[in-house]
């Protein structure tokens, strides 16, 4: 997993802003949904001063595939130098019930900075289909660091319509 270590750039909206990671013990994890997968290869490939740019959405339609990821910060690397976190995930469903779930989804293991970004491998690929209801989902994760035992979590929203 790649870690940014100073500023990470987002695009949202078509603004650009940056962020610095929390301080280990800070435990945050940022949950975004994008339209296409190339975040991932700019993410591995963009210089960590630069930050990777990622393209950010609120709305898809039925039978639309989407990518959610899930960005940590704030993790604690243990004695062995190592971090170990893992992601549970949750699609919510416009009136409340759940349309996924799944624990340790996703999971970051590596040997990070002392404040990082960190990449939660893999990637949800979520698509919404014609026969499920139309409105506002949530897509939430919990993210546990197995080296302090914190939790946090982190959530979206995407509206889906016909």
């Amino acid at each position: 997993m790649r870690s940014i270590m100073a500023v990470w750039a987002l695009l949202v909206a078509g603004i650009a802003f940056a962020i610095d990671p929390n301080a280990p013990g800070d435990l945050s994890v940022t949950v975004f949904v994008s339209p296409t997968d190339k975040f991932i290869e700019e993410w591995f490939n963009t210089p960590a001063e630069h930050g990777p740019t990622i393209k950010r959405i609120k709305d898809a339609k039925f039978d639309q595939l989407v990518h959610v990821g899930f960005v940590i910060t704030g993790h604690t690397a243990g004695e062995n130098g190592r971090a170990a976190v893992d992601v549970d995930v949750r699609v919510v469903y416009p009136k409340g019930d759940e349309l996924f779930r799944q624990d340790k989804f996703a999971r970051y293991d590596g040997a990070p900075k002392q404040a990082a970004f960190v990449f939660a491998d893999p990637v949800l690929q979520l698509m919404i289909e014609s026969t499920d209801p139309a409105g506002q989902y949530t897509i939430r994760a919990i993210i546990h660091d197995n080296v302090t035992g914190k939790t946090a979590t982190g959530e979206a929203s995407l509206n889906i319509t016909p």
